[in-house]
């Protein structure tokens, strides 16, 4: 499709985040990136969603080291942030989220909220949306191993499946 990708595991985070956005069908208006270290708050910061403009982005610097195991955990965990967003943007238009209760959409529609300031708080691990993230990257882990022989077959059946031409 045109996109340049300067290692393997660059082309298995999109993959995995393919693989993700086609199974919860996440608007494919999301716009996924693979942007340096400079982008992120740490070097140690392999993603992240941004709420505020629908993006999901990967470090470059992290996935040049990372295993297989981690890039995919990381596509599966960030590409579920999109899709709670996705699900709560639902919610605050009247439809019932098939996935999650009325409790959880309220939470994570805090969480969310751009006036709410949950990076002060240094805790992630607390937040709602955090743990179902990372509940849901296992998950999905297991069930790509479950699925696949191998990462070059995700690669090949997921890498162009959504247009994301920078």
């Amino acid at each position: 499709m045109g996109n340049k990708y300067d290692c393997f595991n660059e082309k298995l985070v999109i993959a995995g985040t393919n693989y993700i956005r086609e199974k919860l069908k996440i608007d494919e208006n999301i716009w996924v990136f693979i942007n340096d270290g400079k982008n992120f708050e740490s070097d140690k910061h392999s993603g992240k969603f941004e709420k505020e403009v629908g993006v999901i982005r990967y470090n470059k610097d992290f996935l040049k080291t990372a295993t297989e195991e981690q890039v995919l955990k990381l596509a599966f965990h960030e590409t579920f942030h999109a899709f709670q967003f996705q699900e709560v943007f639902n919610y605050n238009q009247g439809i019932k989220s098939k996935v999650f209760s009325e409790e959880e959409l309220t939470v994570l529609a805090h969480e969310f909220n751009p006036n709410t300031k949950t990076e002060e708080t240094h805790k992630w691990h607390e937040l709602l949306s955090e743990q179902q993230a990372e509940t849901f990257a296992h998950f999905m882990y297991e069930k790509y191993k479950e699925s696949f022989s191998g990462a070059d077959m995700l690669i090949e059946k997921y890498l162009d499946m959504f247009p994301n031409l920078e």
